[in-house]
């Protein structure tokens, strides 16, 4: 359960209620497969918008 590009995993958070009554519990974090890879919604989000920002090489017309 770990980002395979940022390693981000679980961590540990505590439930905390009008009462103020605290409780332990793991706050886990979106993981998608994504090609065979496991990756973070945020990464899957860095990774689009790196794509964006690359435009392909226009074609050289033929002398």
């Amino acid at each position: 359960m770990v980002c395979m590009r940022c390693g981000k995993g679980p961590r540990m958070g505590f439930n905390r209620p009008h009462s103020l009554h605290r409780t332990k519990r793991i706050i886990k974090p979106n993981l998608q497969l994504v090609r065979g890879v496991k990756l973070c919604t945020r990464c899957m989000r860095t990774i689009a918008r790196e794509h964006a920002h690359v435009t392909p090489v226009a074609a050289q017309p033929a002398s």
